[in-house]
């Protein structure tokens, strides 16, 4: 490329990134939600539940979701070894990126390298050996042990070798490209994210044109969006709002997705009051969930004592801990804390609506039996980096927090375990090696019936070690105007496919 054709693509690429966004009136649809994305480079990202409602408009994956919210194929097909060691795409031709370059094995091994750095990814994939290009049109993943939620997992986000290689690496992460139904326009840090339609998309150019992604933190802000017209549809709207809004003609649409609003306790800390499992049993006695879910949150959220009907591994026999204060002063008093103690308790910020209340509620409970709790709030990064640090040396850790653990309704109950609890993962502080191998079983089990079973074992040893405390399981309601219409898609996280949206 010549000095001057490559500087012409710098100076369009910056002018286009320091220029003011689109202006949102009538063509453009307004979506207000209370998560901006961690990062543009959804490749990068650590917290794909605040990243991909947007960003999953603009990149694509190998595997898509049918309208079951099952694997299908998305930008290849498949087929697998019998030993279930090698996957094999054969990639979609004429696909091409919204900056003109075509998709080709190439974007998929680099891609692949470039999110083997993303923790995250490494955690999800540790079964994946290397993948590499046969050809243009096809791609191997080759694995070290049969990994049967790959394609559950769907983590592989496809971007552009090509672009990045022409670009340089702070524009690719300034300015993201996809094959994707839209193509990114502009960011406002803490305000918007504008996407346009891209004419080349493979299923054909969307009817929606134009999309602003608001990022509104305050619930009643969004409610205040939605009612003055200045939003077509709101993530997340609160539960004690919804009947209102129903009355006042909007739509209302509902998703039992992950997370499970739960706390979380770290026993492996024996300076702390809650290593002592009387003492975690005394906590979870103490809190009555049931009537967090009817009172405060108006009966709309489930609670489930594991995971959810129509999971892998859901089990009936599971309850949910009783409502017990009296039991819960009798453990406390046998542990040794007769007159209580005092614990922290955090609380996520931005994520689901609900948490701060039910982070109060449960103080008030506490309170009853004896422990004195501060509640504070933080938000998303900080409890990131806390959860990084308390993995690493979770016999210091101190923190209790009320947040939402991906759980019930996770796209994969096995997924869920490792993710969270597995001692490898980077994020867990739970050390039970026969979880551990309860949880490597699963992951390499195809059949779903023993598969099921291994998950059954696991979340009972959870259970019984009381350090996760469940007290409501998300459902996720979008509202939006009249003239909206959204099929709400099953058995995912939260997001929002502007592609399928429309729009009298």
């Amino acid at each position: 490329m010549t000095k001057s054709v490559c500087g012409a693509f710098l100076c369009a690429l910056i002018a286009a990134l320091i220029s003011p966004s689109v202006r949102a009136d009538d063509q453009t649809l307004v979506i207000a939600m209370n998560h901006e994305p961690e990062k543009l480079d959804a490749t990068m990202a650590l917290n794909g539940v605040i990243t991909l409602p947007v960003m999953e408009n603009v990149t694509e994956k190998l595997v898509d979701l049918d309208k079951d919210g099952k694997p299908a194929p998305g930008l290849g097909t498949w087929e697998i070894a019998p030993d279930g060691l090698t996957i094999t795409f054969h990639l979609r031709r004429g696909i091409k990126f919204h900056s003109g370059d075509p998709f080709t094995a190439r974007d998929v091994v680099f891609s692949h390298d470039r999110m083997a750095k993303n923790p995250l990814y490494q955690s999800v994939n540790r079964n994946l050996d290397h993948v590499e290009a046969v050809d243009d049109a096809t791609v191997k993943f080759i694995f070290r042990k049969p990994d049967a939620t790959f394609f559950v997992r769907r983590a592989l986000i496809i971007v552009s070798k090509t672009y990045h290689d022409r670009a340089g690496e702070g524009a690719f992460v300034r300015h993201p490209v996809g094959t994707g139904p839209y193509k990114f326009v502009a960011y406002q840090p803490g305000q918007s994210i504008d996407l346009d339609a891209f004419d080349g998309y493979r299923g054909g150019a969307p009817a929606v044109k134009h999309v602003r992604f608001q990022f509104v933190n305050d619930d009643m802000t969004r409610l205040a969006k939605l009612r003055s017209g200045e939003a077509d549809i709101i993530l997340n709207a609160p539960y004690t709002d919804v009947d209102a809004l129903r009355s006042a003609g909007f739509k209302i649409a509902t998703l039992e997705t992950t997370p499970t609003t739960s706390i979380n306790l770290i026993k492996a800390n024996a300076n702390v009051p809650w290593h002592d499992i009387r003492v975690r049993q005394a906590i979870a006695y103490a809190i009555d969930a049931d009537a967090i879910v009817k009172g405060l949150l108006r009966g709309i959220p489930k609670h489930y004592a594991g995971f959810a009907p129509g999971q892998v591994g859901y089990d009936p026999d599971l309850k949910n801990y009783p409502y017990d204060p009296a039991r819960s002063k009798k453990l406390l008093a046998q542990a040794g804390y007769p007159n209580g103690f005092a614990m922290p308790l955090a609380y996520w910020i931005g994520e689901d609506y609900g948490m701060r209340e039910t982070a109060e509620a449960a103080a008030l409970y506490l309170k009853a039996v004896g422990i004195d709790s501060e509640v504070r709030g933080l938000q998303v990064p900080q409890m990131v980096a806390i959860m990084r640090r308390n993995a690493k040396s979770p016999e210091t850790a101190t923190q209790v927090a009320v947040g939402p653990t991906p759980f019930a309704n996770y796209y994969d109950p096995t997924v869920a375990l490792s993710f969270v609890f597995a001692s490898s993962s980077p994020f867990s502080t739970y050390r039970n090696p026969d979880f551990d191998q309860l949880v490597a079983q699963a992951l390499q089990t195809f059949d779903e019936t023993k598969r099921g079973d291994l998950v059954r074992r696991a979340t009972r040893l959870l259970h019984n070690d009381y350090v996760l405390i469940p007290i409501w399981n998300n459902v996720a309601v979008y509202a939006m105007k009249k003239n909206v219409a959204f099929s709400v898609p099953p058995h995912t996280l939260i997001r929002i496919e502007v592609k399928d949206v429309t729009v009298r």
